[in-house]
């Protein structure tokens, strides 16, 4: 694993680029290309789409980092600065709600309809979820599976968290089927769907997904022996499925 790109001291303190930085940054960047695209196929105005991005980059960080203090707050209360300034303590779940609610009140500003910019928007936001979780395997940043056995499994020596066991590369299969969502959302969205439509499959694919891939990842059981992200996933099927069901009273859009 490779978590530092480059490092070197700067004014006598260390700089260093790490490479889930460096895929986090391409994540938001060809997210934005992708909504762009679909943006102007709509015959909206392109200015939305980074206006979007500003709101995903900035909201989204600080909802990923709240979260993962929520979510572990006595590691916080030992050591807060190292947290606040960790390379590695995002939650992807966080940031994607609050990024949701900032990007909302964008929409409102243009006055478009909010649920039919989020179906313009759901391909784009699979695609970033797909390379930032290329930069969680190259960096190595605890995000890893169980130990096992299987040809797939490989060790993280040299990541941010450490691990000589072979375990489930758990960020690299989320990767997959993220790609996978985005280019099928994509061919989708060309149909005429009624508003609201791609983004609430997008809600049962990627919740579905997390959903199964907790079972091989390491995280502790919160309820029911459910981890707390396969609640969320769970919550994220269920409005999605909500959303289907609602769709049908909705008009459908212009092809």
């Amino acid at each position: 694993m490779f978590p530092a790109i480059f490092q070197t001291t700067l004014f006598g303190s260390p700089f260093v680029i790490g490479s889930y930085g460096i895929m986090l940054g391409i994540g938001f960047y060809s997210a934005f290309r992708v909504l762009e695209r679909e943006v102007v196929i709509d015959k909206k105005n392109p200015d939305l789409a980074f206006y979007i991005l500003l709101a995903a980059v900035l909201l989204g960080l600080l909802g990923a980092k709240l979260f993962y203090i929520f979510e572990n707050f006595a590691q916080f209360s030992a050591a807060p600065i190292e947290i606040l300034f960790s390379r590695s303590g995002l939650v992807v779940y966080g940031g994607l709600l609050l990024a949701l609610a900032g990007c909302a009140l964008i929409i409102r500003l243009y006055k478009y309809s909010v649920i039919e910019v989020f179906d313009l928007s759901a391909p784009a936001i699979a695609t970033g979820f797909a390379f930032g979780r290329i930069g969680c395997h190259i960096s190595g940043d605890g995000c890893h599976g169980i130990r096992s056995a299987s040809f797939l499994a490989l060790p993280y020596p040299n990541g941010i968290i450490p691990t000589l066991e072979t375990v489930h590369p758990t960020s690299l299969f989320e990767s997959f089927f993220y790609f996978i969502i985005a280019g099928t959302l994509l061919i989708l969205r060309r149909d005429n769907h009624s508003k609201g439509w791609i983004f609430s499959l997008f809600l049962i694919l990627t919740g579905t997904t997390r959903f199964l891939i907790e079972f091989i990842r390491l995280n502790p059981d919160l309820i029911a022996g459910l981890t707390q992200a396969q609640l969320i996933a769970a919550a994220m099927v269920t409005a999605g499925v909500a959303g289907l069901i609602t769709t049908r009273f909705r008009p459908k859009r212009l092809a």
